[in-house]
């Protein structure tokens, strides 16, 4: 059910043929376009979007403030079904002129099916430019190398959401022990002078867990340094409003105010980092769909796989909800 804004979550089940006992369930959000990313709830129907995709039926990893983490086990999507994703989101919404791997699971982890579906959806004329596709990751630093030399015109965005080790191996457990922060750091230092682009920082901003101005100084360390110490190049944070979640509340974690997520955002660019604040990661609270919330749950039918080679038919949506952007 559309809201008339042109955004949605979308909810599939897949059946893939290998595995047929285990129905692979994904979730999809559609968020309009937004003219500009610091302003809440303006969007302009009928100007494109942008869709955010699934790589993974849920999550391996156990990030503290993320429901996905929590659907186990966690199992990679195929590439067609990776694929079908962007034409479900076309059928709610015809504009949507971007892709974004931020939905369900870890892309770099299902490495192999993501770069064939990034392959497929290139042959869409709105997603053969440089930069129309972006992957998310958690930090997995031998693939963010690997995705540069592959695919050095898809944009990387790295979560990053802590700004030393010792409170990243706290927010995000399990990535922190595989991939240590001066690793990861690294790798994104190699992709930027590899693509020629810097990558995108997430931050999820939890009041009085990671907005200090301690935590402001430790991250423009981080990224300012020079040489391998730091990214170098002026980078850009994207500052992400923590969504309320079961995983969230056990830790105690609250919602940001507004102004909790300006003051951030200025202090960070008073220490030359630019920064952007992505109200959009908010679309879809009411429906759990937002950033952090998506578990795939409600889904009530099948999508039969049997179209994994021709995946420009019609979709199956098998359902949709509206969305708007919160305050």
């Amino acid at each position: 059910e559309a809201d008339g804004t042109g955004g949605g979550s979308i909810l599939i089940e897949a059946v893939d043929p290998r595995k047929p006992w285990r129905p692979l369930r994904m979730e999809s959000v559609v968020i309009p376009f937004q003219r500009h990313a610091y302003q809440e709830a303006r969007w302009e129907p009928g100007r494109g979007a942008t869709v955010c995709i699934s790589s993974q039926a849920g999550c391996p990893l156990d990030c503290s403030f993320c429901d996905t983490g929590r659907v186990k086990p966690a199992a990679n999507l195929p590439a067609w079904a990776i694929v079908e994703q962007f034409y479900a989101a076309r059928e709610l919404n015809p504009g949507v002129q971007r892709v974004v791997f931020m939905g369900m699971g870890e892309p770099l982890l299902n490495y192999s099916a993501v770069s064939a579906a990034i392959i497929q959806l290139q042959q869409d004329p709105a997603l053969s430019r440089p930069w129309a596709i972006t992957v998310s990751t958690v930090g997995v630093a031998p693939r963010m190398r690997l995705l540069a030399t592959e695919h050095p015109e898809v944009a990387l965005a790295l979560s990053l959401h802590a700004p030393t080790q010792a409170l990243r191996a706290q927010l995000l457990p399990a990535a922190a022990a595989r991939w240590p922060l001066d690793e990861v750091v690294r790798a994104a230092w190699v992709h930027a002078q590899t693509v020629g682009r810097v990558p995108m920082f997430a931050y999820t901003l939890l009041p009085g867990v990671n907005d200090s101005e301690s935590h402001v100084d430790e991250l423009a360390r981080l990224l300012l340094g020079g040489g391998d110490d730091g990214i170098c190049m002026r980078p850009n944070v994207n500052i992400i409003p923590y969504n309320p979640t079961s995983a969230g509340e056990t830790h105690g974690f609250e919602v940001p105010s507004s102004k909790q997520l300006r003051s951030f955002r200025t202090a960070l660019r008073s220490r030359g980092i630019r920064a952007t604040i992505r109200w959009s990661t908010m679309a879809s609270r009411q429906f759990a769909g937002a950033c952090g919330q998506l578990t795939a749950s409600g889904v009530t039918a099948a999508l039969s796989s049997n179209d994994q080679f021709d995946v420009t038919v019609a979709p199956h949506v098998l359902e949709s909800a509206s969305c708007s952007a919160g305050a």
